[in-house]
């Protein structure tokens, strides 16, 4: 039963299992909700619209709220290993800004936390030359672990993937803060980056794919493969590809 339900695009989503209706909402998603029947459930769940993830380059700094110390090192630097160890203030708050050179458009953030992150929740706020919020630009005040790969909504994984998206807006400051810690629990974020609109056409994942499985198929020695969650699983359930040893699928980050 697993299996299929890793291999169907399209897959329902019961009721407001996890929160579903709220990460939905924070992550630019769309589905139907249906009521008719005996149980009610999403269907046509689709992902948010396209978007180009920013180079950690394109990012002047990042820094902590409330020392102002930087800490991009951390965030920026592309590696799941290194975390962000500060700790929340009493109302069990981690903020951070992300400063651009200049304003630009942006339509949301991408985060990941490792595994014993105790975050709840999370907000993004347009941040203004005074250093004031401006306006909260998206919240998912329950994080229950939904995430998107491919053509649907994932839950669960290695690492905790976190996606906030909102209507475009140029902006040169954003404010992410981490919500819900109690005592001397952290979220530990790892990575963050911003998302923009695409400048070109979207990547096609189908030919990705097709190309992965093609060389998979022709390979003469053991391959591993990393990819993304809806690659992986399409991979690991392709009944083209023989399912053993010498071939391993690791779902990874964005």
């Amino acid at each position: 039963m697993l299996d299929a339900l890793e291999a169907e695009d399209h897959p329902l989503v019961v009721a407001d299992y996890a929160d579903f209706g709220s990460f939905l909402a924070a992550s630019g998603g769309n589905a139907r909700f249906d009521g008719s029947g005996t149980l009610p459930v999403w269907r046509d769940v689709t992902p948010p619209p396209p978007a180009e993830v920013l180079e950690a380059d394109a990012i002047r700094n990042v820094a902590d709220t409330a020392t102002g110390a930087d800490v991009g090192s951390a965030l920026l630097d592309g590696n799941l290993a290194t975390v962000l160890e500060s700790r929340p203030d009493r109302s069990g708050r981690l903020s951070f800004d992300i400063l651009l050179p200049s304003p630009r458009p942006i339509c949301g953030v991408f985060a990941t936390c490792a595994p014993e992150s105790k975050a709840r929740g999370w907000q993004a706020e347009e941040i203004g030359a005074d250093g004031q919020s401006v306006a909260v630009l998206a919240a998912e005040p329950r994080h229950k672990g939904w995430f998107w790969s491919g053509p649907r909504a994932w839950r669960g994984g290695s690492d905790e993937r976190w996606e906030l998206r909102w209507g475009t807006r140029e902006v040169s400051r954003i404010r992410v803060t981490f919500l819900g810690m109690r005592g001397a629990e952290r979220p530990l974020p790892e990575e963050v980056r911003l998302v923009a609109p695409p400048r070109g056409p979207e990547p096609d994942e189908t030919a990705a794919l097709g190309a992965i499985r093609d060389k998979l198929r022709t390979a003469r020695s053991p391959v591993r493969v990393f990819a993304d969650r809806w690659i992986s699983a399409r991979i690991g359930s392709d009944g083209g590809i023989p399912r053993d040893h010498t071939i391993q699928t690791d779902a990874v980050g964005p």
